[in-house]
């Protein structure tokens, strides 16, 4: 992972705010995974979160041990202006998240994902343009490893779930 990377991370990580998170349309276990892990990470450095998602989550996510609320938008109506940060964890376009309402151009974004059709949309893009990693949860746990975030059972089980996910179980890998 590039260092100046691990510093824009850190610097939005370590100001507590209010922070967004939403799922991507019709979420998958990194999507799902990679925003609960971000969501328990961010509330232990102060932060307030919310994880909205116009889908429903897969039943097969629901043994992730949580104690973060996902807020569903069946109208897919959201007020952004209550949010300091939107942290988009694995979503490769400005639209993946399914949300009618546009998002303020003042809205400090952090993107942070695998996906090399990624072109950058956010006011910070952590984009794996190289292909090193096979899912938005390995990205964040190279991160969590690289500040010594404190990688606790439940993160495991949350990151290797989308890592699991994104890999076929570890039968398609790069």
């Amino acid at each position: 992972m590039q260092h100046d990377s691990i510093i824009q991370f850190k610097s939005y990580l370590e100001k507590p705010g209010k922070a967004l998170l939403a799922l991507h349309r019709h979420p998958d276990p990194d999507s799902v995974a990679s925003n609960l892990a971000m969501a328990d990470v961010l509330r232990e450095y102060g932060h307030t979160v919310d994880i909205v998602s116009t889908d429903a989550i897969p039943s097969a996510m629901s043994f992730l041990s949580t104690s973060i609320q996902f807020v569903f938008l069946d109208d897919k109506v959201l007020d952004w202006s209550a949010y300091d940060t939107f942290w988009a964890l694995d979503m490769a376009a400005g639209d993946r998240h399914g949300i009618a309402t546009p998002i303020p151009e003042n809205l400090n974004i952090v993107v942070i994902d695998h996906h090399i059709s990624n072109k950058g949309w956010g006011t910070v893009n952590i984009i794996d343009n190289k292909e090193q990693y096979v899912s938005t949860c390995s990205m964040l746990l190279t991160f969590f490893k690289e500040l010594h975030i404190n990688i606790t059972a439940n993160r495991a089980t949350t990151l290797l779930t989308g890592i699991a996910g994104d890999t076929g179980f570890f039968c398609v890998w790069q």
